[in-house]
């Protein structure tokens, strides 16, 4: 929110970066993709998050349009993108409240991907080439997973022979593999000491992705401040989740990341 009070003209991206996953959803509609698009360029910008409120949404995505209420109108519009962009799990929205009136962060769940000279698709946030911890990262939740995909209800997917193989191997392409938040948890149960980290800061915050490839950028997005974790003892971290815990049930703590956890535990009460 910060960010858009200090601009003080639209700035209009030189071009939008929407993926394909998105692009041909039969749940979504033109506008929607146009929104992500505008999301994924905000997000990928030197702060490298996204508080547009819907009315800056709007007057990116309508720059023609100048007449103030009319964006208003749009506004709506993009309101109702974003909630099918979230229930078709390509964004997470956070909000300042319980009552879920104060947007806060709108975090994207789809990222552009670059692929490698051996043919895998590293995880990248869009702003150059992926660490080598993050490759490393994808590498091994890549070949780990073993999560049946529920066939009975898959994600659309549009990848070629995807669907064939799902339905013979029972697995889906690891964008539209289904994997849930306590599958999730019993596969970071048995990973390394950062790992095990990531795994219960997902559950702490609830977090509620749908696939392999969410679930790979989660772990690449927390990765360093993972491992800047790893030195403290149980207790601290414990201590340091259970602060998490009681400031987001009593409502003072309404923003809140890995990074959070890691000032809680350097600067305990």
């Amino acid at each position: 929110m910060q960010k858009e009070k200090t601009m003080q003209t639209t700035i209009i991206p030189d071009f939008l970066i929407i993926p394909g996953a998105v692009v041909f959803c039969p749940d979504l509609q033109p506008l929607d993709c146009k929104v992500y698009g505008v999301i994924y360029w905000i997000h990928s910008l030197k702060e490298g998050r996204c508080f547009a409120s819907n009315t800056y949404l709007a007057r990116i995505c309508f720059p023609l349009e100048k007449n103030k209420e009319k964006i208003k109108n749009k506004s709506k519009s993009i309101q109702n993108s974003l909630l099918r962009l979230e229930k078709c799990g390509f964004i997470r929205r956070n909000y300042r409240d319980k009552d879920k009136k104060q947007r806060g962060e709108i975090i994207p769940l789809v990222l552009y991907r670059v692929p490698s000279n051996d043919g895998t698709v590293p995880s990248n946030d869009g702003r150059g080439v992926p660490s080598n911890d993050d490759h490393i990262s994808n590498n091994i939740i890549s070949k780990s997973i073993d999560i049946v995909a529920d066939a009975t209800s898959p994600l659309n997917c549009f990848k070629e022979g995807c669907k064939n193989k799902a339905m013979k191997d029972k697995r889906f392409c690891k964008e539209h593999q289904q994997m849930n938040l306590k599958q999730f948890m019993e596969w970071c149960k048995q990973g390394q000491a950062h790992v095990k980290i990531i795994g219960e800061w997902a559950e702490t915050i609830n977090m509620n992705l749908r696939t392999v490839a969410q679930w790979e950028e989660f772990i690449s997005r927390n990765l360093r401040t993972a491992k800047k974790l790893i030195p403290f003892d149980r207790d601290q971290l414990e201590a340091g989740f259970e602060r998490i815990e009681d400031g987001i049930k009593k409502g003072w703590l309404t923003e809140y990341t890995l990074e959070t956890l890691y000032k809680f535990v350097t600067n305990p009460k």
